[in-house]
């Protein structure tokens, strides 16, 4: 998995599933964005939750951005 960021390559994914639950734990995420809706919907289960055992990661904020949706998207990197 390091080897794709040692040669220097991006990764964009969308959602925040397995994949991207092992990036944070092996330190290889440089950047979260989080799109917050104003919705809750009510559904998911625990390993759908952003922050779950194993992934205690301090995030400094680099931008917040409000929509005229009122969506808020959040741009974090690890401290």
């Amino acid at each position: 998995m390091t080897a794709l960021k040692d040669a220097g390559r991006n990764i964009l994914m969308h959602g925040y599933g397995p994949v991207a639950k092992t990036l944070v734990r092996h330190g290889l995420l440089d950047e979260l964005v989080l799109w917050v809706h104003p919705v809750m919907a009510g559904a998911g289960t625990y390993s759908d939750m952003l922050f779950s055992d194993g992934l205690n990661t301090r995030l400094t904020l680099l931008d917040a951005k409000t929509l005229a949706s009122g969506v808020v998207i959040l741009s974090y990197r690890p401290s």
